[in-house]
Formats: structure tokens, C-alpha cells, sequence
């Protein structure tokens, strides 16, 4: 069985992984460019993939 996925898939699973090991979202000015002392810090990822079935996912907290 082959894996296969188009760049926009395989992207949201690297944001999704980036995310979760970071625990934080860093904020940005007009050109994208990252701000270091602001973030909005990650409590939990929480998907739905089917209806009914609600996935969770907490981040790694590191200091």
C-alpha cells in the first residue's frame, strides 16, 4: 500500500506535528514576520473527523 497525499495534506500534518511539539502559536507583523515575545500558547488540538467521533490531542509542554 502506497502513501499518498497532495502538498496541502501533507502540510497540515507537518503544521499539525509543528504545533503539538511546540505547544505555541507565534504571532506575526505585516510581513509575516514572527514576533518572539508574543504566542498564543496551545492547550489542545481537537478534531472531528466523522460525526460522533471527536479526537484530542495535547501538546508537549516544554521549557
Amino acid at each position: 500500500m502506497a502513501i499518498t497525499g497532495n502538498k496541502g495534506e501533507w502540510s497540515e500534518m507537518y503544521v499539525f506535528l509543528k504545533l503539538l511539539s511546540e505547544g505555541k502559536l507565534f504571532a506575526a507583523d505585516e510581513q509575516l514576520n514572527r514576533i518572539s515575545n508574543m504566542f498564543f500558547s496551545i492547550i489542545k488540538i481537537i478534531r472531528e473527523e466523522t460525526v460522533g467521533s471527536t479526537y484530542e490531542y495535547i501538546p508537549i509542554m516544554t521549557i
